[in-house]
């Protein structure tokens, strides 16, 4: 049973972060398929039918209990909500900090975006470092392996940095695997952000 462990790191997170409005964003079944439907590779590693959903619901029925308000949106991968979430709370109060609890480096596009104002590693005790590069474009390059994205074959993270400091260039078929990559990590490039906005908006009503 995980829930004592749970517990005592959601109390010590509530404590650190005193004042602040705390939200707990899940996947639901069934995910999003655009990604998939351009990429079938795209977390083809992960084995999505033994998901214990069942596991979530448990839980997000202690997130509740601790003060946490839960927020699944139907079909949506957890990140895309996180993004919207901390869009819309930065739209409604441009002053307040909105802080990500999260080891996804995904999320760093979230604080570069300037809808959050930090990401914090609850394992490591600290914030991620925020890169002075596109973590998006970086990613569009040397893949995310977790993920199943490839990235452009033969460019590694120092020639990543060289492609994004124009110091290199890539050719036409690199450039075109660089854009079909970015279509998958971008998270402003997904086709359903206008209805995931349009139900976020109406749940924090």
């Amino acid at each position: 049973n995980f829930h004592p462990i749970l517990r005592t790191q959601l109390v010590s997170l509530m404590n650190q972060y005193k004042g602040y409005d705390k939200y707990a964003v899940w996947d639901t079944a069934g995910g999003t398929t655009f990604r998939k439907e351009k990429n079938s590779s795209y977390k083809a590693n992960r084995d999505h039918s033994a998901f214990d959903f069942k596991a979530i619901r448990g839980s997000s029925s202690l997130y509740e209990e601790l003060g946490f308000k839960n927020l699944s949106v139907p079909q949506c991968e957890a990140d895309d909500a996180i993004f919207v979430l901390c869009k819309k709370l930065k739209e409604k109060k441009p002053n307040d900090k909105v802080i990500i609890i999260s080891r996804d480096r995904d999320m760093i596009q979230v604080v570069q975006q300037g809808y959050a104002d930090g990401i914090w590693d609850n394992v490591k005790k600290g914030y991620i470092d925020i890169p002075y590069y596109s973590i998006v474009d970086f990613k569009s390059i040397v893949g995310d392996r977790s993920d199943g994205v490839s990235g452009v074959p033969r460019i590694g993270e120092k020639g990543a940095i060289k492609v994004l400091t124009g110091l290199i260039t890539l050719n036409e078929k690199q450039k075109q695997i660089f854009e079909s990559c970015k279509d998958i990590i971008d998270i402003r490039r997904n086709p359903n952000l206008p209805k995931i906005e349009e139900f976020i908006t109406e749940w924090m009503e």
